[in-house]
């Protein structure tokens, strides 16, 4: 209580640190010589501390490891699968397959990631006009690939890194189907690479011109 108390007649009590079982009523008795007690009553009520309940906690584990493995195997969906080749492999098989049903009508358009066309199928064959001249006479796709949903390419004398999309097209232009798939060349010509696409210039170089060009090579 204040010390002035009788003064300022503020009889107040402070009660420090009250725990639970301070609950209860409180009652003032103020006594005057030849007067009746005056009282006054005070009920106290102590609220337990908010505590987060252990399975809530348990939960929000639960809840945070789930999180974390979706999230994993988010990025593993989203990782573009790699190919990798050594530099003067003959051929190289770019995967891509659905178990989707495809239109019969279904366009199936390969690009590098320059933008050029590698290979187009549509109208039920494929359309090697459509090639960028790089890509002529070096792809091919499966037979029926509609049908079966294998979707690969095969690409003759890979010499460059690059990263190939697939993507199939309905009637009226819209996208069904879109993956990609990384190709690394492993010891690729660089410097010689950039001036000859394709495999023309390289293969058809003479032993010398060939040392030479290896000589490029990382």
């Amino acid at each position: 209580m204040k010390t002035d108390a009788l003064q300022t007649g503020d009889f107040s009590l402070t009660l420090r640190k009250p725990h639970i079982f301070d609950s209860g009523n409180y009652t003032c008795t103020i006594r005057v010589t030849g007067e009746e007690p005056r009282l006054t009553d005070v009920q106290l009520q102590v609220k337990e501390p908010h505590t987060f309940p252990a399975e809530a906690w348990v939960l929000l584990a639960g809840l945070v490891v789930a999180l974390g493995i979706i999230v994993y195997l988010w990025i593993l969906l989203c990782k573009v699968p790699r190919v990798e080749v050594d530099s003067g492999m003959e051929t190289v098989y770019l995967l891509c397959k659905t178990k989707f049903h495809l239109p019969k009508d279904a366009k199936v358009e390969w690009k590098d990631n320059d933008g050029d066309i590698v290979h187009v199928y549509k109208n039920g064959s494929d359309q090697p006009e459509e090639q960028h001249q790089a890509y002529r006479d070096r792809t091919k796709m499966n037979e029926d690939l509609l049908k079966t949903g294998y979707l690969s390419l095969t690409l003759k004398y890979p010499t460059v890194t690059k990263t190939f999309t697939c993507t199939v097209y309905s009637r009226e232009g819209n996208i069904l189907l879109k993956e990609q798939v990384e190709l690394k060349v492993r010891g690729q010509c660089c410097r010689y690479g950039s001036k000859v696409r394709g495999h023309v210039g390289v293969y058809s170089l003479s032993k010398s011109q060939k040392c030479q060009a290896e000589q490029l090579c990382v």
